[in-house]
Order: C-alpha cells, then sequence, then structure tokens
C-alpha cells in the first residue's frame, strides 16, 4: 500500500492546501504603491504639465511656477531636456487644486501650458520584482554589464574611439548648421557655401586631438557605496538607475579609465564597511548611512583626497563622533594606512536648501587640499573645486585655446565665465595683458585667487558672482577703453543661463567668444543665440561660429570636449526683429533645408 493511501482524505486535502498556500506566497505580488505611505507622498499630488517650450530646465519651470503663477510647486520632474510636457508634484491636494486653473491658458516662452491631474507611478524595483515573479524570473533584458555602460568604448582600438568620435563631433555640427541655417535667414545663402566647402559644417573642423593619457587617467571620481549581485558590500559604479529597477553596484576592476590606485583605494574602504557598525544606505527603502565616495588624485605629487558621503537619518552625535574617529582610525594607523590617503572630509548628504549650489563638505583629517600640475602651473583644489578629470589632456586642450585665442600680451582682456579655481586664466595669462574671471561658487574663488599668488601671476583677478550681472559691469566699467577683449566661457554640462549669454551677446565690445563644451548637444541653445539675428533681448551684433577642434578628455568613453571659435560680425547692425515674431516662410525654409540635407 502507498503512503498516500493509508492517509485520510482530509489529511491529504490539508497537505494540498499547504502546497497551494507555499507557493502562492513566494509569488505573492508586492504592493507597487506601498512607498507612498513612507515619506514620499507629494507622487499623490502630481499634475502633468503639457506644451512646454523646448528649451527649459528644471529650476526654471519650478521658479517660473514659483514666482510668476504663485502655485507653490514641490518637485518637478522631467522626462528628458527639451521634452514638451513634465510633472509637477505638489504637497498636498489643495495646493494642486488650486495650480491647475492657474497653469491652464498661461503663456510661458511663446508657449500656452495646459495641466491636467496625474496619478502616481509604480515603484520600479517592486514592479520588476513582480514581473520577474510572473514570467519565472526570465522577464528583465539583458543588462549592459558595467564596462559596457561606464566605458562603451573600451574594446575599440584608441585610434578606432578617435574617429568615431570625430564623426560624432560632425554629426553634431551638421545638426548645428541646420538649427543655424534656420534661425538666420539673412546668412542662409553663406551658410549653404561654407557647408559646401567644409563637409557639411559652415566653418573649418580640426581632427580631434588625441589624449595623452588613455588608461588610470581620471583624477576624480565619485564612487556609489551599494552591493553587488551577491550581496556584497561594493564600492563602485552603478549598473543603472532606481528608474530601470537597479540599484546592484558593480565593481571597479574591468574599467579602463581608473587608477590603480584608485581601484585600491575603494577595496580598501570596502574592508572598513564591512567593520562598520553603521549599515550601507538602501536606494529602496532609503535606510542606513554609507552613500558616496568621491576619490581626488594628483598625479603630479601623488596626494589623494577622499570625501565620504553620508546619510545621516537618525544617527547621534556620540555615534557620529565615534564612526569619524574610526575613520581617521582606520587610514592612519588600520588597515587604510596602505592607501596614502593625505587628505579626508565628509559630506552629509540631504536635500539643498533655496539657494545652496552644492552641499557643504566637512574638513575631517589631513591637509585641506592636494595640488596639480597643468602646463606648469601649480594648482590647489579643493573637495568642490571643477578641476578636468584628465589632467594630461588639459594640457592640450588648454595648448589649443592659446593657439586659437591668437592672444595679445599687450592688448588682450580675457574674461573668463565659469574661471572655477582659475586653470584657464592662469594657463592663459601670460598670453594677455590681463585676465578677469567670474565664478559662482565662493570657495572656487578662494582657490583661484591663492593659486594666482602661488603662481606669481600677477594680472589675474578673479571674482564670486553671478556671471550675468558681472559681464555687463565689467565690459562697460573696467574694459570700456579696452582695444582687445575676448571671452572664454567653459561652464557647466548644461550651459550658461539665459541671462549670462545675452550679456555676452549684447557686450560688443567682445570681439571674439571661445566656447568650451563637455556636452556640446546640451548647449545648442546657447550657441544659437549667440548667432541669431538682433532681436529687443539680443541687441548686440550677432557672432558667427569660424572655427572647431574636439579634444578627447575621456577615453573609453563617449564624451570629448568640444571648442568653437566665435568672432563678432563687424556689418551694419540688422534690423531688430520683435522677439515673438515668427517667420511666415519658416515652413517652406525648413522644406528646403530638408531637401538640402537629402
Amino acid at each position: 500500500m502507498s503512503d498516500d493511501a493509508s492517509k485520510s482524505v482530509s489529511e491529504l486535502v490539508s497537505e494540498v492546501i499547504q502546497e497551494f498556500d507555499e507557493k502562492s506566497s513566494t509569488t505573492k505580488e508586492e504592493d507597487e504603491f506601498a512607498y507612498l505611505k513612507n515619506g514620499f507622498t507629494q507622487e499623490n499630488f502630481k499634475i502633468e504639465v503639457k506644451n512646454l517650450p523646448r528649451h527649459y530646465g528644471a529650476q526654471s519651470l519650478k521658479k517660473f511656477l514659483s514666482d510668476k503663477i504663485k502655485c507653490n510647486p514641490g518637485k518637478v520632474k522631467m522626462i528628458r531636456p527639451g521634452h514638451h510636457f513634465c510633472f509637477v508634484c505638489f504637497r498636498n491636494e489643495e495646493d494642486r487644486e488650486k495650480a491647475i486653473p492657474m497653469i491652464n491658458g498661461y503663456q510661458w516662452k511663446g508657449k500656452t501650458l495646459e495641466a491636467v491631474k496625474s496619478t502616481p507611478v509604480p515603484d520600479p524595483m517592486v514592479r520588476k520584482r513582480n514581473r520577474d515573479n510572473q514570467q519565472g524570473g526570465n522577464a528583465t533584458k539583458k543588462q549592459k554589464t558595467l564596462v559596457e555602460s561606464t566605458t562603451p568604448l573600451a574594446h575599440l582600438p584608441y585610434e578606432e574611439q578617435l574617429k568615431q568620435k570625430q564623426d560624432e563631433v560632425k554629426k553634431l555640427l551638421h545638426d548645428f548648421s541646420n538649427q543655424f541655417w534656420k534661425a538666420s535667414p539673412a546668412k542662409r545663402k553663406w551658410i549653404e557655401e561654407q557647408r559646401k566647402l567644409n563637409d557639411g559644417v559652415i566653418f573649418q573642423l580640426e581632427n580631434i586631438k588625441a589624449s595623452p593619457a588613455i588608461d588610470g587617467y581620471r583624477n576624480k571620481c565619485e564612487f556609489s557605496i551599494g552591493k553587488d549581485s551577491t550581496g556584497k558590500v561594493t564600492i563602485g559604479q552603478r549598473f543603472g538607475s532606481y528608474f530601470d529597477g537597479t540599484v546592484e553596484v558593480g565593481p571597479l576592476d574591468d574599467l579602463k579609465h581608473i587608477s590603480k590606485e584608485m581601484k585600491n583605494i575603494a577595496k580598501i574602504f570596502e574592508k572598513f564597511l564591512e567593520q562598520s557598525d553603521l549599515p550601507i544606505f538602501n536606494q529602496e527603502s532609503h535606510e542606513g548611512h554609507w552613500k558616496l565616495l568621491m576619490v581626488r588624485q594628483s598625479f603630479s605629487t601623488g596626494e589623494i583626497m577622499l570625501s565620504i558621503g553620508l546619510e545621516m537619518q537618525d544617527l547621534t552625535s556620540e555615534a557620529f563622533d565615534k564612526t569619524k574617529q574610526q575613520i581617521i582610525d582606520f587610514f592612519t594607523s588600520g588597515d587604510g594606512k596602505s592607501a596614502n590617503v593625505t587628505s579626508i572630509y565628509y559630506q552629509i548628504l540631504k536635500k539643498r536648501a533655496p539657494g545652496e549650489t552644492f552641499l557643504p563638505f566637512t574638513h575631517l583629517w589631513g591637509s585641506e587640499y592636494i595640488t596639480d600640475e597643468i602646463l606648469g602651473f601649480k594648482f590647489r583644489i579643493s573637495p568642490a573645486s571643477f578641476f578636468q578629470t584628465n589632467s594630461a589632456a588639459a594640457e592640450v586642450l588648454y595648448q589649443k585655446l592659446i593657439d586659437l585665442g591668437k592672444l595679445d600680451k599687450n592688448k588682450t582682456t580675457l574674461l573668463d565665465v565659469c574661471c572655477g579655481i582659475g586653470t584657464i586664466g592662469l594657463c592663459l595669462s601670460k598670453h594677455c595683458k590681463r585676465v578677469l574671471g567670474v565664478e559662482i561658487i565662493e570657495e572656487a574663488i578662494k582657490d583661484a585667487n591663492f593659486n594666482a599668488e602661488a603662481n606669481n601671476v600677477e594680472n589675474c583677478s578673479f571674482t564670486c558672482a553671478n556671471s550675468d550681472d558681472w559681464i555687463k559691469s565689467i565690459v562697460k566699467g573696467e574694459c570700456q577703453n579696452e582695444e582687445d577683449v575676448v571671452a572664454i566661457v567653459d561652464p557647466p554640462r548644461p550651459g550658461l543661463h539665459d541671462r549670462s549669454i545675452y550679456q555676452l551677446r549684447n557686450s560688443e565690445k567682445i570681439k571674439k567668444l571661445i566656447y568650451v563644451s563637455c556636452s556640446p548637444k546640451s548647449v545648442f541653445k546657447n550657441l544659437i543665440d549667440l548667432c541669431r539675428p538682433r532681436s529687443k533681448a539680443l541687441s548686440g551684433n550677432p557672432f558667427t561660429p569660424k572655427y572647431g577642434v574636439a579634444v578627447d578628455m575621456f577615453p573609453h568613453t563617449a564624451h570629448m570636449e568640444l571648442v568653437l571659435v566665435f568672432e563678432r560680425d563687424s556689418d551694419e547692425p540688422e534690423k531688430v526683429v520683435e522677439d515673438t515674431k515668427v517667420d511666415k516662410n519658416e515652413e517652406m525654409a525648413d522644406e528646403k533645408m530638408e531637401k538640402s540635407d537629402e
């Protein structure tokens, strides 16, 4: 007799029910909206804003909604730059209900806005798990490796990387030429002639300049602290994003652009985290403390600076003091001593306050700075300082700026806009009569003025200010009687604010402008505004692009630095046009341009 036959019917039924319950519990779907109860309540009070202008940013939209419409917005969630709609979250239902009629029909940058209610989105992580469970764990599409997502060109010989980037630059500048053609009807004949001469680009484009350092070149890296696919504490790079349902952190071993010293520091600090009483930060639950590790390395002096990013949560001051001492002990007398760290900071990670440009760093141990060198100039670097991440390639870039600027040491006044710690201005100082720099970050200006004094440079002056206010005052003041005024702009990735571009455009003392960008496509509006016909806002004669060259600051990645040289038109001023005027022949012009592209 079988075992089943010896059992009662009730026993068999009971076993079947238990087995069913066990299987059900393993496949039971999680609540994809549970996060709304855990501090993410603004997602409950969300609207969709439609018909947005082509060029806007999350901060500019939030400022517009706050200052002009006065509808008390919370978060602004953009889909991607330039997208025609986005989402705005509010703190309660009352604010949302008031905002919708206030936004509907409002004119912003030539567009009539629309607003409708929107529903919360499911938690991407929970949604991914539910989908995987439903399809037996095979729902997730094949994920890129860390090497593929971080250094997508690493598998190519370096010469092939350069060729691919040069082709990409030509494509970008071809698109820019098309936009310039549409924006400047009076110059269309000239543009078409130039495109024929320069293979679709409207000015001479030099071949991309190679980086002298190809592997291990980065002098600054920001690493995520998390867990790998096995649950091991790992310091490295995130594979994807929370939105994609991925929070896994991959190790740095196979990334060619990161130095051996930085990889070693990551491995050493992992040992500290494994011993720490504090848990690492969990991207899903938003619990835990250890979140980021920034490493800065000087290849000229060998100095290494660390900045450790933490979420405080409910950590007491006593526990935090203990943790800080443990960090110091680890790197001065413990297992971390072999890393030869010379400077340690920490940064409390939280939501930035209004007007706060960056979260402050607090010095913990060692030197407050490290020093690096470009073209024989030494630069003091703080945790928040902008310094080119590839020091060797920066020398190539700055030498090109010297060559393209055609500066006169007896005549040229150089305006260094977004000067950072003064690297460009100081490296070009001996080729100019004087250099005037501006930067909004106060700590960077302190470093810039220190660097000028330390390098015995007496013809440089750096000011902490908004660039738009500074450009207007400096051109009408100190530069009023200067013969040759040249501006160099090296802005953050999104480019300059419109107001700063307008001031550069309207300051006709500036006859030449050199624009440096690490993300050319992101700054197209800046570039077109420099060149478009005169209007009420753009009262100065336009600029015309004359020359371009890319410098490969980032081997193994798809990124590069692009330098464009603009010269002020000297012709009679074009007729002033209304800012809101629409060209009646625009559709015909676009059609003609498309045919010329073919």
